[in-house]
């Protein structure tokens, strides 16, 4: 029993002082009595994720042998320095942590080496999001959205918010942290803006970029011309004279105008949204129109009387015809609706209308005053085909029957009436036929 109790005796004073040194050494790497060597990595810090933040004490490293080599790097996000006193940007500890530790290593002149830790709590930036509220120009759906590491491509405007989405709840005063293009300040969680700029927009760490597009539209148009009042003169029978062979009460009239519409032709390039390759739209688009309008007066259902003293009144019975055409409508090429994309028609409709009308008109000329005016009423048949993606179309109009009236008064210049009337009075509706399906086109 004495051996034994002299062995446990002497167990445990061993085992004292192997604990003893273990302890001293560990205390030692931290305070050398013989050299008074300490570091000092600074105090537990709460920042947000991208903040620029200062490590080390204050000194970060005393006693030993002057100088020293300092060494900090960090459990994630790969930050190294070589400065007793860095500042660093704090990285993203990733989903669902919040700690990011520095390691801070300490080697003085003498070959002494300390090592020491401090921990900083992240507030993270899960995602930041540009969205364009506006849909592409001449599409429809929901608002357009880019996150972290996406672009953000707004055609024709500049307006769009840029926003920080936390981890968690909310973010606490001062965050998230901002940088990049037209940054805002600090502690903004989202702004919007009707003058974004093109480049990154960066919270914490993570980025979304933008590019601002215009159209690329190129016009060629026509203004169109009118040409008015094309008079011939005839007698009764229908025989053409010439101007001042016959009285202007025994002969009617044939006047037409001829009108060619203004003309355009236009190509459009978009650079489209969401397409694997952000592929370009392009369209052609063409409007045209044409018409001749005419109108005939015979001597037999006109009249001009003299009143001395007075002047001159002239009446007639007329007729009017005439014809309109028109093409509108285009092609375009479009990666969003189609991969690979074809040309397809879009709105390509062709119209032909004619019309018909009769009425009756005067005009009063007095040593005094100027009178004149009309009544007339018109009706017209439309017939009009359309390309609708595959289908050819087809579609009959009546106009219904119109009523104009018009009535002008003036004293010597006809371009300054005191009284000029002109109105349109819809006395029977007119009808449709709606688009109908004429034929299909082969869509292999």
């Amino acid at each position: 029993m004495e051996l034994t109790n002299g062995a446990m005796i002497y167990s445990f004073l061993s085992d004292f002082r192997y604990r003893s040194i273990l302890s001293f050494l560990a205390f030692f790497c931290a305070v050398n009595l013989a050299f008074a060597f300490t570091i000092d990595p600074g105090s537990p810090q709460t920042a947000c994720e991208g903040k620029k933040i200062t490590l080390g004490g204050s000194p970060t490293a005393s006693g030993g042998k002057a100088p020293y080599k300092y060494q900090w790097t960090s459990s994630v996000g790969g930050v190294s320095a070589s400065v007793a006193n860095p500042e660093v940007t704090v990285p993203d500890p990733g989903a669902g942590n919040t700690i990011v530790t520095f390691t801070l290593e300490v080697e003085d002149a003498g070959g002494f080496k300390c090592e020491a830790t401090v921990d900083i709590t992240v507030i993270r930036v899960s995602d930041v999001k540009a969205t364009d509220p506006s849909p592409q120009p001449d599409a429809s759906g929901p608002a357009r959205v880019a996150t972290n590491g996406q672009t953000l491509v707004i055609i024709d405007h500049n307006d769009a918010m840029i926003e920080a989405v936390p981890e968690g709840g909310s973010f606490p005063a001062g965050c998230p942290t901002w940088s990049g293009t037209n940054a805002p300040a600090d502690g903004t969680t989202s702004f919007t803006s009707s003058s974004i700029l093109d480049g990154t927009y960066t919270a914490g760490t993570k980025t979304v970029n933008v590019n601002t597009k215009q159209k690329i539209t190129n016009s060629i148009g026509y203004p169109g011309f009118t040409a008015s009042n094309i008079n011939r003169e005839f007698n009764n029978k229908f025989k053409f004279q010439d101007p001042g062979t016959s009285s202007p009460s025994s002969l009617g009239s044939l006047s037409f105008t001829l009108s060619l519409g203004a003309t355009t032709f236009n190509t459009e390039t978009v650079e489209r949204y969401g397409h694997p390759d952000f592929g370009w739209k392009r369209a052609i688009t063409l409007g045209i129109s044409a018409s001749v309008m005419g109108k005939i007066k015979h001597p037999t259902f006109s009249g001009n009387v003299s009143v001395p003293l007075v002047g001159s009144v002239s009446w007639g019975l007329f007729a009017t015809a005439g014809v309109t055409g028109s093409i509108t409508g285009g092609v375009e090429k479009d990666p969003a609706a189609a991969n690979p994309p074809t040309w397809q028609g879009q709105n390509l409709t062709a119209s032909l209308t004619g019309t018909i009308g009769a009425g009756f008109e005067f005009d009063a000329n007095t040593n005094f005053i100027k009178v004149g005016g009309s009544i007339t009423a018109s009706t017209g048949l439309v017939g009009s085909l359309r390309l609708n993606g595959s289908n050819i179309e087809a579609k009959g109009d009546w106009t219904g029957l119109v009523g104009n009236v018009t009535l002008f008064c003036y004293f010597s210049d006809p371009a300054s009436p005191f009284v000029n009337y002109t109105g349109t009075y819809n006395l029977i509706d007119g009808a449709s036929t709606g688009w109908a399906v004429i034929y299909s086109l082969p869509t292999d």
